[in-house]
């Protein structure tokens, strides 16, 4: 049964597996506990392999890896923790890398940590997930927003390698909603934001990168459900 299951599904799977990866990609990029081993994706190039080969984005992450690559983890570690720091953890009310800072509630105003949050650690709730990396962080963090999906995905594709249609069917609504209620309505003013104030081409890459896979995530859901819809 779980054979025929997997073949039948097989596109679906490798559809959830390839957007987990990049989700998961996007998690480790904007999370700081991470950073060690992005380094180390940086010094043997194997970050470059997850990636498409095209692109603004990866022109800027090529270019970094390159010179990164030649010198010691250590210190790229050392710079992308120094980058990481002074452009989400240091006080900047204009630019924080969460959703409540750019979307503003029903008074106008933008509450760090308000209804907006709460709204976030609701659906986080509903769905009991836990969460690896920047537990420090509040739930609408754009890593963890990020991480949210990745595991989503996760869910999904082993919803459809057990011939669970249905259930797979329902996380993949899932996605949807969150993709659109939550990260595509504030993520693309905070990557141009990022992409301005980005000193490293490391970080210019991430903005644009996240940008565009958002941005095709958005474009494509739809499609992706309704292929999901006739595969089921």
């Amino acid at each position: 049964m779980k054979t025929k299951a997997k073949s039948k599904f097989e596109d679906m799977i490798e559809l959830s597996k390839s957007r987990k990866e990049m989700y998961y990609f996007l998690t480790v990029a904007f999370t700081y506990q991470t950073l060690k081993e992005i380094s180390r994706m940086v010094k043997d190039k194997s970050i470059l392999a997850s990636l498409p080969s095209e692109g603004e984005g990866f022109k800027l992450l090529r270019n970094y890896v390159e010179r990164a690559s030649k010198q010691k983890v250590e210190s790229t570690q050392d710079e992308l923790e120094i980058e990481h720091t002074g452009l989400f953890v240091l006080p900047n009310k204009k630019f924080r890398p969460y959703e409540s800072a750019y979307i503003t509630v029903d008074d106008g105003l933008k509450l760090m940590g308000g209804p907006i949050t709460k709204e976030v650690e609701k659906v986080y709730k509903g769905m009991g997930v836990e969460f690896t990396s920047a537990l420090d962080e509040t739930a609408d963090y754009i890593g963890i927003e990020f991480e949210f999906l990745h595991l989503l995905c996760a869910k999904e594709e082993e919803a459809w390698s057990k011939g669970e249609g249905e259930d797979a069917f329902k996380i993949l609504l899932l996605e949807r909603e969150f993709l659109q209620g939550h990260v595509a309505r504030w993520v693309f003013d905070f990557c141009d934001d990022l992409y301005k104030k980005a000193k490293l081409d490391f970080f210019k890459a991430i903005a644009i990168i996240t940008k565009e896979y958002v941005d095709l995530e958005k474009s494509e859901i739809n499609e992706i459900i309704a292929k999901a819809e006739k595969a089921g």
